[in-house]
């Protein structure tokens, strides 16, 4: 890479790398300006992209690595790309090698005024997303505005499920079609002692459409739909193996 980075987020179109964030020099080494790379494996080679000059450098990135196909060009791609604490929602256009402001109201307000861990997934033309305390939501990438998705207060209801804590980052997965898969953990008890036990959670959804308006918000509506629900439990003893029990 041209800069250093450190975890930055990556995705791949048309046989090339594309770098995003995690920037961690002064951003008066290189202009200010907020930058990627693209990695070329066929020459070898790492090439700057054009910069996004209204941000710094260091900018935290959301973790969206969302690859669409461009609406104008369905032989074209656009790579999404969201500064946190930001409205707009920046997309790179491959083709042109440019950046285009794809929606100027997507963030900075609920829901994603809410911390989003990398859990998102596109299906259909629906951005499918976790935030942390605030639940699931879909942002319709053609009416450009965000949605309730309703049906995960089943899970909550259980006595083992616990909102998601900063320090236990979950996922979500697009297992293809319209089913999800929703992974996460949390302490389940913990002592001086450095003996740990976690609980890990595993959540199979389908994702369906519902005419259900439970708020001015849900101008159109999604659900998930329990399909699977299991648990794992990870003993951790100081100085000993970890094991995995199925429960």
């Amino acid at each position: 890479m041209n800069i250093g980075r450190n975890s930055p987020h990556v995705c791949a179109v048309d046989g090339k790398i594309y770098v995003f964030g995690g920037a961690r020099r002064a951003w008066y080494e290189y202009d200010g300006g907020f930058i990627g790379d693209v990695y070329d494996p066929v020459k070898d080679k790492w090439d700057c992209l054009p910069k996004l000059a209204d941000f710094w450098g260091h900018s935290h990135v959301s973790p969206m690595n969302v690859v669409l196909d461009d609406p104008k060009d369905t032989t074209n791609k656009l790579i999404l790309l969201h500064i946190r604490h930001t409205k707009p929602l920046y997309a790179y256009n491959v083709r042109k090698k440019i950046w285009e402001c794809f929606d100027d109201e997507f963030g900075d307000e609920f829901p994603s005024s809410y911390y989003m861990w990398p859990t998102n997934v596109v299906v259909d033309n629906f951005l499918c997303c976790y935030f942390t305390r605030g639940g699931f939501f879909s942002y319709d990438l053609n009416g450009k505005e965000w949605h309730n998705i309703h049906g995960i207060l089943g899970l909550e209801s259980d006595d083992r499920f616990h909102p998601t804590m900063k320090e236990y980052e979950p996922a979500l997965f697009h297992l293809g079609g319209n089913i999800l898969c929703f992974l996460w953990s949390y302490d389940q008890h913990r002592s001086y002692d450095y003996c740990g036990q976690y609980l890990i959670g595993c959540a199979k959804f389908k994702l369906v459409a519902t005419n259900d308006k439970r708020s001015e918000r849900d101008q159109s509506s999604l659900s998930l739909t329990q399909h699977r629900l299991g648990y794992f439990r990870l003993q951790v003893h100081d100085y000993r193996p970890e094991s995995y029990v199925l429960l």
